[in-house]
């Protein structure tokens, strides 16, 4: 993996006190990952721009079960094999010539929508 996670001593002196309010859990792949949380009752969205991927704002928030989201890195995406496994594609809505952001920021405006759309619906931010 290109992307350090943790126990890695730099992921955990930048995380802090997070890492320990955050479940870690170690997979073969993406796609197992997936499948896994699929059989646990979560909904999961891949954060890609593929010729199928709906806009943000043109998917439901699942309001009875969890959601998880799989945002792949800058420079490869989601791997095909998770983007098989995914319920949705999902995109942001993006003008100018570049068709990316960065991970934490994709991430970052991913949550807050799903968030406020919960909240809507007198949904608590829990199982996003």
């Amino acid at each position: 993996s290109i992307t350090p996670a943790p126990p890695d001593p730099a992921v955990l002196r930048v995380a802090g006190d997070a890492a320990a309010m955050v479940p870690i859990r170690r997979a073969p792949s993406a796609s197992a990952t997936v499948e896994e949380l699929q059989r646990e009752g979560y909904e999961v969205w891949a954060m890609e721009t593929t010729s199928s991927a709906k806009m943000l704002d043109d998917v439901e928030v699942p309001l009875d079960r969890p959601l998880a989201l799989v945002l792949g890195n800058e420079n490869e995406g989601v791997s095909i094999d998770a983007l098989k496994v995914c319920d949705h594609h999902v995109r942001i809505p993006m003008r100018g010539m570049k068709n990316s952001l960065n991970v934490a920021v994709a991430g970052s405006i991913t949550i807050f929508d799903v968030v406020r759309r919960k909240a809507e619906h007198g949904r608590g931010p829990s199982g996003v």
